[in-house]
C-alpha cells in the first residue's frame, strides 16, 4: 500500500506586486519626499509667524506630531500596520489643510501663504502613494 504523506498547509499571504525590498525602498523614498516637503513648509511658516500662531492655538500640533512620527519611516524596516496608519493619518491631515488653504483663496500680497494649498496638495499625493505602496489595506491579514 502506498502511504501518502500529508503536507501541512499554511496560510499563505497573496503575493505582493513588488518584492519586499522594492516596497521598503519605495516607502523610504516616499517618506524622505514627505519629510522634505514638510521641512520646507515648516521653515516657510516660521518665516511668516504662522507656525507660532498655529502652535499657540493648537492647530499646528497634529501636523508636528505626524512630522516627528514619520521620521521612523525614513529608515527601512517599518512595521506595515504602523506604516499604514501613519500614511492614512498623514493623508487625512494633508487633505484637510489643502482644502482649508484652497478655500482661503490665493493671497496676492503673500506668496508663501498663497501657495500653501499647492504644498499640502503635493503632500496629499505623496501620502496617497505611500498608503497605496504600503499594501496595508489590501491584505486581509495585518501584521
Amino acid at each position: 500500500m502506498h502511504s501518502i504523506e500529508e503536507i501541512p498547509t499554511r496560510d499563505i499571504a497573496p503575493a505582493s506586486p513588488l518584492p519586499v525590498e522594492a516596497d521598503a525602498t519605495l516607502q523610504r523614498w516616499l517618506a524622505i519626499a514627505q519629510q522634505t516637503k514638510d521641512t520646507v513648509t515648516i521653515i516657510l511658516m516660521l518665516s511668516t509667524g504662522m507656525l507660532i500662531f498655529g502652535v499657540l492655538f493648537g492647530i499646528a500640533i497634529p501636523g508636528l506630531v505626524l512630522y516627528c512620527l514619520r521620521w521612523k519611516l525614513v529608515p527601512e524596516g517599518a512595521n506595515r500596520d504602523r506604516t499604514g496608519w501613519l500614511w492614512l493619518l498623514t493623508l487625512a491631515h494633508e487633505l484637510v489643510w489643502a482644502t482649508c488653504f484652497l478655500n482661503a483663496g490665493p493671497q496676492e500680497d503673500d506668496l508663501i501663504i498663497g501657495h500653501l494649498d499647492i504644498g499640502y496638495g503635493l503632500g496629499a499625493l505623496v501620502s496617497l502613494f505611500g498608503l497605496l505602496s504600503s499594501g496595508w489595506f489590501i491584505s486581509g491579514k495585518r501584521q
